[in-house]
């Protein structure tokens, strides 16, 4: 299934720590991952153009669905800044952000 972004700027950005393959011990490359706000109404996690279905009807039910979905998964950005994780996420929400977007 295609998915459509409702609007290009990445809401979000998160990695995935390098782990180790247990047959050879080699690590794998880090992943990084972008957040999206999608016409569906919903945020939805991305790896290049591959969406997951990894999602949330906001930010912080996103980001929860990434950590369960990638135990080694880290976010270092959001709505263009740095993270700080000693502080909340912001109270975003997929619905009113695609209503402002419909609306402008």
């Amino acid at each position: 299934m295609v998915r459509k972004h409702a609007k290009r700027e990445v809401v979000a950005r998160g990695k995935l720590q390098p782990m180790y393959r247990e047959e050879d011990n080699q690590p794998v490359d880090l992943r990084l991952l972008d957040l999206y706000l999608d016409e569906d109404g919903v945020y939805r996690w991305y790896e290049q153009d591959k969406a997951f279905e990894v999602e949330g009807k906001t930010l912080r039910e996103a980001t929860t669905a990434a950590s369960k979905q990638w135990p080694t998964f880290q976010l270092y950005e959001v709505q263009g800044r740095a993270y700080d994780n000693s502080k909340p996420l912001p109270d975003a929400y997929a619905a009113d952000e695609l209503a402002a977007v419909r609306g402008a």
